[in-house]
């Protein structure tokens, strides 16, 4: 948006959309990547509610 604005023209060279759109790709890898990471170091969490043998997904929602 910057350089339309600055040069009042859509960009045309192909330089401009390759380094652009490289960039948007490496970011979206990247970014992927470490989001899978966090999820990986967080580890699988199971919840079980063995007392009274109720609704084990809405168990923690409960107020007695």
């Amino acid at each position: 948006m910057l350089t339309t604005y600055y040069s009042a023209v859509l960009p045309t060279s192909l330089f401009f959309w390759v380094v652009v759109l490289g960039s948007s790709f490496l970011t979206l890898l990247l970014a992927e990547q470490m989001c899978i990471k966090r999820e990986m170091s967080e580890g699988l969490v199971i919840a079980t509610n063995s007392q009274d043998g109720g609704d084990v997904e809405m168990g923690a929602l409960r107020r007695d």
